[in-house]
């Protein structure tokens, strides 16, 4: 069975633990910053007085960032074809566990997934899309559906996030049709780097975690204070597999101390 965890109750535990220490004053507020999937938000408070002193979000009419998601599940998308040849497929076929239909995110990274399977000569296959919510519990009924309809196996399976892949190649483990199968996450999350270290999942494409975090803190500092910013900011994308996953691992000790 696969553990679930409420991520949810985990941000909250942090931020209960990092209000503890800090606290915000008229003469040197407390800077807040929220990332949602598709969004990020900052404010300035003053926790004294019980009041925002500013706030900025891109969601924004003048902000016209991009958050990279194509891009990334792009270069994932060719390093899986790539995979998929290595592996002995002659027919490169992917087909996507996607998260929610009109999503923002969702979108940009089926776009790059179709875009980085056809520029490498492999088939997107649009019409078996699966959408799955993002979750996990879906994935797994998703690629059940795939097999038994796709009994003598499938190239590339992608998915919009880690926790998705990492439940249809749990799910297609036993099938000795899927064994060849590429299983393309997206995230580079600790628990899909540790699977992709064990052999349980294929790859995973990763944008940097921490300067993400800290080039999103910065822009929107920026803005706050009024001054210029860059409209895009690229933090670059991993292809985690096997031979770096331990590599990655590493880094997320170290970003944790």
């Amino acid at each position: 069975m696969i553990k679930k965890t409420d991520k949810k109750a985990m941000r909250l535990k942090r931020h209960v633990r990092v209000r503890g220490k800090i606290s915000g004053t008229p003469e040197r507020p407390r800077l807040n910053v929220y990332r949602s999937n598709a969004n990020i938000y900052a404010q300035i408070i003053d926790d004294v007085n019980g009041v925002t002193l500013a706030a900025a979000s891109s969601v924004e009419k003048d902000f016209e960032g991009a958050t990279g998601n194509k891009e990334a599940a792009k270069e994932g998308a060719k390093a899986a074809v790539e995979a998929a040849k290595a592996n002995g497929w002659d027919e490169i076929k992917c087909i996507e566990i996607a998260g929610v239909q009109g999503d923002s995110t969702n979108t940009a990274r089926m776009d790059g997934y179709r875009e980085g399977i056809t520029e490498a000569g492999g088939e997107f296959l649009d019409n078996e899309t699966q959408y799955a919510n993002a979750t996990a519990d879906l994935a797994v009924t998703a690629m059940e559906g795939i097999m038994s309809k796709y009994p003598d196996g499938v190239a590339i399976i992608c998915s919009n996030n880690d926790d998705m892949a990492l439940a249809a190649a749990r799910t297609a483990k036993s099938n000795p049709n899927y064994a060849k199968t590429i299983f393309l996450g997206f995230d580079g999350q600790k628990s899909a780097c540790e699977a992709v270290a064990a052999g349980e999942l294929t790859m995973t494409a990763a944008q940097n975690n921490f300067d993400i975090g800290y080039k999103a803190v910065e822009t929107m500092v920026k803005i706050l204070k009024g001054e210029q910013y860059d409209k895009v900011v690229d933090t670059g994308t991993e292809i985690i597999t096997k031979d770096n996953a331990e590599a990655r691992l590493a880094k997320f000790d170290e970003w944790m101390k």
